[in-house]
């Protein structure tokens, strides 16, 4: 599993350049522009060790699926880039086959796994029914 520093260095390692910065009503974003791909992560929204995995996790898959839209862009193309950075999100944090295995087991409350992959119960309950959907 990818702790939040791996993470970091995952951005880092693929050119991605991670930096803290005051946003306005919102923990993270990311932009695309010719010399690169950016993320900034607000420091002073004091998220959760789980949420700032999720978050950093979704803007690396901004990055690195070029999922970007603007201000103008249509609602549908708003929600497909979104939907990829989630994707990308998901299996980045989330192996298909340990989730496998840990529900066969008997761990299947939201809470329990999002504990046990350090990720937000909303995050884990989306990653679970995209994996239910692409069995």
């Amino acid at each position: 599993m990818l702790e939040l520093n791996d993470l970091y260095d995952y951005a880092s390692s693929r050119n991605v350049k991670v930096n803290g910065f005051k946003l306005s009503g919102c923990p993270s974003l990311s932009l695309c522009d010719k010399d690169g791909c950016y993320i900034a992560m607000d420091p002073f929204f004091r998220l959760s060790g789980a949420q700032e995995r999720v978050y950093l996790a979704h803007e690396i898959g901004h990055c690195l699926t070029g999922s970007f839209y603007n201000e103008y862009s249509k609602v549908d193309d708003r929600k497909r880039c979104e939907r990829r950075a989630d994707i990308f999100a998901y299996r980045l944090l989330i192996d298909k086959s340990e989730l496998k295995n840990l529900m066969k087991s008997g761990v299947t409350s939201m809470w329990e796994l999002a504990e046990y992959f350090n990720v937000t119960v909303p995050f884990m309950s989306s990653a679970v029914e995209y994996y239910q959907s692409v069995k």
